[in-house]
């Protein structure tokens, strides 16, 4: 049965004598492509996940991307020490970085947050790992001549394979959709090391998602439970000696 809502809100008679009850949203924001969701109002005698799902209509029929959940993934992994294979890195950070931990490099624009996220995707690279890297801010032709300037040769370890780098348009996808693209990247091709950069683009071509921060949350601490290791990048803007971050970094403090 089909619903289009234009009777009285409060009337739920239909809904009292139906024995599931599926509701369909769209949401329109100031700018991008619409928003779709789903919601499982009610299924007797079932276990159903509630809250709102991201969905999405395409030829072929629809894509649904249940609400990611991280305390029902958790997987068993030796947590170790990743070295960036510079020493004296390696010492600032007390040995390297811990596998399953989530790092946030912050700075203004042209401290070089890239290039210290790029150096732990090669260290990847080097122990015979591959890496997976979510661009939201750069055009990737641009991305590679400037690594390749720096000496690092991004473009031929795409090829190869080790690294795969997707560039994102957020505007045209909702978080949902982003975090089912990690997940699927990160369980298919055992992906350790995630890059995702910025959290600065990724942020401001959704401002209309309240619970955004909440999305980023669980796929953190889905990508922790799997053993990956995850670097984001955010940039601060300001004055000297009044730097700001356009989020609460209190949120990315993992344990």
């Amino acid at each position: 049965m089909l619903d289009d809502l234009t009777a009285e809100p409060a009337d739920k008679t239909v809904h009292s004598v139906a024995h599931g009850v599926i509701r369909l949203e769209e949401i329109a924001p100031v700018y991008g492509a619409e928003r779709r969701r789903i919601r499982i109002l009610k299924y007797r005698g079932q276990r159903y996940r509630g809250g709102y799902h991201d969905f999405t209509i395409t030829t072929g029929g629809v894509n649904v991307f249940p609400r990611l959940v991280a305390s029902e993934h958790r997987t068993k992994f030796v947590r170790t020490q990743l070295s960036t294979n510079i020493p004296e890195f390696d010492a600032l950070l007390g040995g390297g970085v811990d596998t399953g931990s989530s790092t946030l490099v912050l700075g203004p624009a042209g401290t070089g947050k890239s290039l210290i996220v790029m150096t732990f995707v090669m260290a990847a690279i080097a122990r015979s790992e591959k890496a997976a890297l979510f661009i939201f801010d750069e055009e990737l032709g641009l991305l590679f001549d400037r690594m390749q300037g720096l000496g690092i040769e991004l473009e031929a370890e795409r090829k190869k394979g080790n690294i795969l780098l997707e560039q994102i348009d957020a505007a045209e996808l909702s978080p949902g959709e982003f975090a089912h693209k990690v997940v699927k990247t990160v369980d298919t091709h055992r992906i350790k090391t995630v890059v995702i950069d910025s959290m600065n683009g990724y942020q401001a071509a959704m401002p209309e998602e309240n619970s955004l921060i909440l999305h980023l949350h669980e796929l953190l601490q889905y990508l922790n439970r799997q053993g990956a290791t995850t670097f984001m990048t955010v940039a601060q803007h300001g004055l000297i000696g009044d730097m700001q971050a356009p989020i609460d970094v209190t949120i990315w403090r993992i344990p």
